[in-house]
Formats: C-alpha cells, sequence, structure tokens
C-alpha cells in the first residue's frame, strides 16, 4: 500500500469501527443465548473451575478468557454486551482496512466495513 492511501485508510477504518461500535451501542436490545452461556463458562472459571475437568467447555478457550476478563472487570452482563459489540467494532474496522487496501479504493473499504456492521 502507497504511503499516500495508508492514512486515509486507517481513518477511514478507525472512523468504521467507532460508527459501529455507537450503532450497536444504540441498537442493543438483549442478548442471544449464547451470551447467557459465555457468562456462565466464565464465571465458572473464575471460581476456579477447570474447562474439561469441571464443566463442559465446547472449544472456544478465547471466548470464556475474554468473557472472564470483561467479567473480572465488570461483574455481569453489561461486561459481555461490550466485549461483544468492541469485537464487532474491531471485525468492522479491520475488513473496512482490508478492503480499502485489496481494492485500492476507500469507498469499497467504507462500503464492506459498514456491511460487516449492519450485519
Amino acid at each position: 500500500m502507497s504511503a499516500r492511501l495508508q492514512l486515509p485508510v486507517v481513518l477511514a477504518s478507525i472512523a468504521v469501527a467507532l460508527a459501529t461500535l455507537l450503532f450497536r451501542l444504540a441498537a442493543f436490545n438483549g442478548f442471544e443465548n449464547d451470551h447467557f452461556m459465555h457468562v456462565a463458562w466464565s464465571q465458572q472459571l473464575l471460581f476456579g473451575d477447570w474447562p474439561g475437568r469441571d464443566f463442559v467447555e465446547p472449544g472456544m478457550p478465547l471466548v470464556v478468557a475474554l468473557s472472564a476478563l470483561g467479567q473480572l472487570a465488570w461483574p455481569g452482563f453489561f461486561s459481555e454486551a461490550v466485549l461483544g459489540i468492541a469485537m464487532v467494532s474491531a471485525a468492522a474496522g479491520f475488513t473496512c482496512a482490508t478492503a480499502a487496501s485489496v481494492t485500492r479504493s476507500i469507498p469499497a473499504g467504507l462500503a464492506a466495513g459498514l456491511l460487516v456492521a449492519a450485519s
């Protein structure tokens, strides 16, 4: 990627990530069942239980570990909501950067990132 295109792509990616964060926070209306499972597994982890030995963990150690870190910072479902929204926002920003770099078109990157945000 040329230096001339690099700064606008970074700025566009950050803008998409922030717009996604704000949009998802405003549109949040509750959890799917999976989020309750993540919180339950993370709380078991924080209480000293081991995945595989003390409870069945279906092969998502990073999700459980990140949820446990969120539970340490802010116990309850608010941290799970912020974690999920932050991950979708980061994905939208990275998608914008990748699409803009591949196509060498910032509008195409913005469209791809906003498509992730809306989906």
